[in-house]
């Protein structure tokens, strides 16, 4: 039992007792400090946000003595939903735009949800009050993302969006999302020596920091915002914490949100030359201005598409070029998966393994004990 307080005209506290099993109104908190109101009416289910003074619902006390109110009123037969539905609803647009607002992220994967949003989501169930979206109303708006002819990554990518909107603000725990399973593309990768064949073709300004990448396995993003702040050069270590978002704006953290310490004695000889290049507040630039994500493949795609031409180096991108080019060759070397998700910045052994997982087995096959085929029949495995 719970005891509601509330104040009369006299000034006094009159305790209320309340028994929720006897209430025919059910109270909720949908979001911290807010509540809501839930009645099954005449065979409609009724969601109420607010009290009868137009009030949003913050705190259980509030909360209970609208839902008493309310319980009252279908007891005495007077109960009309329309007087408790003057709050305006929350629509879809409305709450994708807060969510924009309020979640940090990449600059790129802004774009995305804004684009996937303009494109999909909205021409869809953008009008829609976020409260009464159903299961029934996803698998629809899934079962519409299959008629468009769209991959399953993509649709898996939409709705991950729409449910991270609806879970942001605490209605998406109680829709039964679809599940997609998509299979995850090989890794494409070059060796050291491909690498090399496809740098050689780099303008001279261009290739420390494509030499950095090499070596490091860096993402892009974040070699483009290193400054010359984040080197130590008494500690020997330089420190990777930002990452370059688009328009050259400098984003404060990496994609993960965690810090990477990188020994300068893996790259000594690349950051030497550094000291003596232009001054400017990043650790690599050109004419003076930081390099971006797309300033970097452009320059590789033009270095690479003459190597595929002279040595038969296949096009790739420049993510895969370093990044997963130095993952893989790890892997190959029989570095253990740990230090290799460590070196590279991942959140977990997990991530790195789901990735790589078409490189892992071969490797994992190295580490077997090889057994011949005439022990094997006489039984004499260990």
């Amino acid at each position: 039992m719970q005891i509601l307080t509330s104040s009369i005209p006299s000034d006094t506290l009159l305790l209320i007792p309340i028994e929720e099993g006897d209430m025919k109104v059910s109270v909720k908190e949908y979001r911290q400090g807010r509540f809501r109101l839930r009645v099954y009416w005449k065979g409609q289910r009724i969601q109420i946000y607010r009290n009868k003074r137009g009030e949003i619902l913050e705190g259980k006390l509030q909360a209970f003595k609208a839902a008493v109110q309310m319980d009252q009123e279908i007891q005495d037969k007077v109960f009309d939903p329309s007087e408790w539905s003057k709050a305006k609803p929350f629509l879809l647009k409305n709450a994708f735009e807060v969510f924009q607002k309020a979640k940090q992220c990449q600059e790129e994967w802004r774009y995305a949800r804004a684009r996937a949003y303009r494109n999909h989501i909205g021409p869809e169930i953008g009008e829609m009050d976020i409260r009464e979206l159903t299961t029934v109303h996803v698998n629809q708006f899934h079962g519409h993302l299959i008629q468009q002819g769209l991959k399953d990554k993509t649709i898996k990518n939409i709705l991950g969006i729409l449910h991270s909107v609806l879970s942001f603000n605490r209605v998406g725990d109680r829709i039964k999302w679809p599940t997609i399973e998509v299979q995850r593309e090989p890794v494409k990768w070059l060796t050291v020596e491909q690498q090399g064949a496809v740098i050689q073709y780099l303008e001279e300004v261009d290739k420390p920091i494509f030499r950095f990448l090499q070596i490091t396995g860096c993402r892009p993003s974040e070699a483009c915002a290193l400054q010359r702040e984040d080197v130590e050069w008494e500690k020997g270590i330089i420190t990777v914490q930002r990452s370059m978002g688009l328009r050259r704006r400098v984003i404060p953290f990496t994609k993960t949100r965690h810090m990477k310490i990188i020994p300068l004695s893996v790259f000594q000889e690349t950051l030497s030359i550094l000291k003596s290049r232009e001054v400017t507040p990043f650790l690599f630039s050109k004419g003076g201005r930081p390099y971006h994500k797309q300033r970097l493949q452009r320059a590789w795609i033009k270095a690479n598409r003459i190597a595929r031409e002279a040595h038969g180096i296949p096009m790739i991108h420049v993510k895969n070029a370093f990044r997963h080019s130095m993952a893989s060759q790890l892997i190959n070397a029989g570095v253990p998966i740990e230090a290799i998700s460590k070196m590279l910045g991942h959140r977990s052994i997990k991530m790195t393994e789901s990735i790589y997982a078409n490189i892992l087995p071969e490797t994992a096959w190295g580490y077997r004990k090889v057994v011949k085929l005439e022990d094997a029949k006489k039984g004499e495995i260990k």
